[in-house]
């Protein structure tokens, strides 16, 4: 039981929606978290007791932060149905879209914006390769880089990056007194 698809779009036309959705719910998605319910919602992150404390109403925040990911994933839900043709609730529904969504949000980093959208780019780069070399192992690979990124990097690729910049930005100057003195 499912829905089919009668009128035919091309591969060109869902490219450019799906490129269009993507970008136009990230910038609203970034001006949300730059504005005052931004701030709301980093307060109840942190601590809802304390948040309410300050008179912030946690029901309607939570509510809100609800409506707008259920407005993008139901828009994405509809672009993925434009491409596939088909949809039924036992393929959008399967544990497999909620473990890429959360894996790419730990790969990428958690509580960033940019964060989930390069640990998607990471993911769907990794699955294809892994699919290809490793067909039957690939759910096993992708358990190992998420356990090993949350031990080693437990607030992903954006929590580290700044890091790894400051120990080669260390290094380069160590490299240039070594120059100097030479």
């Amino acid at each position: 039981m499912g829905y089919d698809r009668t009128t035919p779009l091309s591969y060109f036309d869902i490219y450019y929606a799906s490129l269009t959705l993507a970008a136009t719910s990230t910038i609203i998605i970034y001006l949300v978290l730059k504005s005052r319910l931004g701030i709301k919602f980093r307060a109840i992150a942190d601590d809802e007791e304390a948040a309410e404390s300050y008179g912030i109403n946690i029901f309607q925040i939570k509510l809100i932060a609800w409506v707008l990911s259920a407005s993008v994933a139901g828009l994405a839900g509809s672009l993925y149905f434009a491409y596939s043709g088909f949809i039924a609730p036992i393929s959008a529904f399967t544990p497999y879209w909620s473990f890429t969504a959360m894996t790419s949000t730990i790969i990428g980093g958690i509580r960033t914006l940019l964060g989930p959208i390069i640990g998607a780019f990471i993911i769907v780069f990794l699955r294809q390769q892994f699919l290809v070399i490793f067909p039957g192992l690939s759910p096993l690979i992708f358990g190992i880089i998420m356990a090993t990124t949350v031990l080693l990097a437990p607030q992903g690729i954006l929590g580290i990056a700044p890091k790894i910049y400051q120990s080669l930005k260390i290094r380069l100057k160590s490299i240039k007194k070594i120059k100097i003195l030479s």
